[in-house]
């Protein structure tokens, strides 16, 4: 990372996420920003294409990245459900699932949108160049079938978990330096809740390797804890970004009906996450355990119900809604699920939150994300924002189909093939049409400068 110039972005824009939510989340680009971009034009300075492009920006080699993973593995895992394979690259078939759709697709973008946003704690460029390169090599060479080599053997496993520990923590130690200039508490938060879902997902594929004898004493569902700490990070950017981006698309005489975020239910809804996921970790069953994890999902969606999301007229501010939407209703079905006799399983619950909450809050950031640049220079490439809504639209359905087929787990695979293909056909070609709409930012700056020609 270099002294910022005369900007604090490698591109105007990138930080257009909302203005007004803190540190934590990426601001409007600044009059500094602005005037760099300007100057930039104007001394005629080509927009970097080809692997320049990718990364001269923090987040766009892990969302691109993060798309392409969701896009083509869950129909890989969905082919070998079907088709009674009980391994993928030599893990578990479900474990291998997690592994790549938990832990590693949301560290890309949870990686990715930190680093973003690092200019507003520490005034200077964020990562790009060969470092970024560097860094998105740690957490693309995870992804290759190692553990085809580990065959239950102790020594390589423990090699390939030191593996997994280098993206995060190589990640997390950047952002240390970053946020100890003048970063807020929420950001020093959100840091280390990183670096403890990355140590939760390289936990969790040893644990898969050594069939499951490392967690066996702890009697704990792995999956919900990375969840957990996936709601939560959620809950606390999420419930900031939410708010700010509704008053701004807002007229001015509406702004003031959404509600603060810093008031008695927040702190509630945020403090009582980590407890429900716990229950849901651990296991528990009964009315008290069901009670407290229905408890905290009515908060949250008493909490999003205060933002005042039906006065809006933004769709892309909307799925913000919707996706937060999630959260509470994932907390919903997993504490029905909790309760004696129910008649809904947990699976119901636990798609519910990674298809439908972390899928769509993820998406809808990435996708404004990949078009600010696009929108900062007012030339929106023609196809961006439709195959965004249309990725939108895709994945909420898919998180709708994979709920019902969550109703039919006492069925067999086949019996529920129909409904799992269609849910995993929506989700991976709403992830294929949100790498377009990544890839399509790099047109932008090439439609620039044939429109300066012509000025």
């Amino acid at each position: 990372m270099g002294k910022a110039g005369c900007g604090l972005s490698p591109e105007p824009g990138v930080h257009d996420i909302g203005p007004g939510v803190g540190d934590l989340v990426m601001k409007p680009a600044d009059r500094s920003t602005r005037d760099a971009g300007t100057c930039r034009t104007s001394a005629g300075r080509r927009e970097p294409t080809g692997v320049s492009w990718l990364f001269a920006v923090s987040h766009r080699p892990f969302f691109l990245g993060a798309s392409l993973l969701a896009a083509l593995s869950v129909p890989l895992w969905l082919a070998a459900h079907l088709g009674g394979m009980e391994e993928i690259m030599g893990m578990p078939a479900r474990d291998w699932h997690v592994r790549e759709m938990l832990f590693g697709f949301l560290q890309a973008v949870i990686g990715g949108y930190l680093l973003s946003a690092t200019p507003n704690w520490s005034g200077r460029l964020p990562a790009s160049g060969w470092r970024l390169a560097g860094l998105f090599g740690l957490w693309a060479i995870c992804r290759l079938p190692f553990d085809l080599a580990a065959s239950d053997n102790v020594a390589i496993s423990v090699c390939l978990f030191s593996l997994d520990l280098c993206f995060p923590l190589t990640c997390t130690s950047l952002l240390l330096r970053e946020a100890r200039r003048r970063a807020p508490r929420q950001t020093w938060l959100a840091i280390f809740v990183f670096a403890g879902f990355g140590l939760c997902g390289a936990a969790y594929a040893l644990n898969a390797r050594l069939e499951g004898a490392l967690l066996a004493p702890l009697a704990v569902s792995p999956p919900w804890v990375g969840i957990g700490f996936a709601l939560f990070l959620i809950a606390l950017v999420g419930g900031r970004l939410v708010p700010s981006l509704t008053r701004s698309a807002l007229q001015p005489g509406l702004k003031d009906r959404v509600a603060p975020v810093d008031g008695s239910l927040d702190r509630l809804a945020i403090v009582g996450l980590p407890g429900a996921a716990l229950v849901l970790a651990v296991g528990g069953q009964g009315l008290a355990a069901a009670t407290a994890v229905l408890a905290v999902g009515f908060l949250h969606l008493w909490r999003l119900v205060r933002w005042r999301g039906w006065l809006l007229r933004s769709p892309e501010v909307l799925a913000l809604h919707l996706a937060y939407g999630w959260l509470g209703v994932s907390l919903l079905l997993a504490g029905w699920s909790l309760m004696p006799g129910a008649s809904i399983v947990p699976d119901a619950g636990l798609h519910a939150a990674t298809v439908g909450a972390i899928g769509g809050m993820t998406m809808a950031v990435m996708g404004r994300l990949a078009m600010s640049r696009s929108l900062a220079r007012g030339l929106p490439h023609v196809h961006q924002h439709r195959l965004f809504l249309l990725a939108l639209v895709l994945l909420h359905l898919s998180a709708l189909l994979r709920i019902a087929a969550a109703a039919g787990m006492g069925l067999s695979a086949f019996d529920r093939g129909p409904s799992l293909i269609a849910a995993a056909a929506a989700w991976s070609l709403a992830w294929t049409c949100l790498a377009v709409v990544l890839c399509l930012g790099a047109l932008g700056g090439k439609g620039k400068q044939a429109g300066d020609r012509r000025g």
